[in-house]
């Protein structure tokens, strides 16, 4: 009698996307803290015009704004994860469903909606509490996006 062959165990799709991202992130943060200059040290110049440099306390008062606000979406995120292990359960079905995969992706818009929506009150309130000068500050750096270099096209 033979016995039956076995397949390797394999990682789940949507679990690989959310170790990637959570990798990038981590990536993100180490760089930011990696990236502090001793005293005296200045920044390197940008384009004239375009931004001004940001200070050591303006980099920690923008790095803290972001950390609090992803702190503050532990319990969206966790939520999000149980949608995305949903996601991968339904796309591993046979035969393939989709009207169920269609709910599943709807189910995980809905989800990281509300992941950002939690970082963007955290962040609110964060801004609320800033004196004037510091709050445009943040929202020159918030108004660029997360890209670092940007290309005229």
């Amino acid at each position: 009698m033979t016995e039956p062959v076995s397949s390797p165990r394999r990682i789940p799709f949507w679990l690989t996307i959310s170790l990637l991202g959570n990798m990038m992130l981590l990536g993100l943060v180490g760089g930011m803290v990696l990236q502090k200059r001793g005293p005296g040290d200045e920044p390197p110049p940008g384009p004239p015009g375009k931004e001004r440099p940001l200070s050591e306390e303006d980099r920690k008062a923008f790095y803290m704004l972001l950390k609090e606000s992803y702190r503050s979406t532990k319990p969206e995120r966790k939520a999000r994860d149980e949608v995305r292990s949903q996601l991968a359960d339904v796309l591993t079905r046979q035969p393939f469903d989709r009207p169920a995969a269609e709910e599943a992706f709807r189910k995980l818009r809905a989800s990281d909606e509300r992941v950002h929506a939690a970082a963007h009150e955290a962040m609110i309130d964060r801004l609320e509490a800033m004196d004037p000068e510091k709050r445009a500050m943040m929202a020159e750096r918030l108004a660029r996006g997360p890209e670092r270099h940007r290309h005229k096209d």
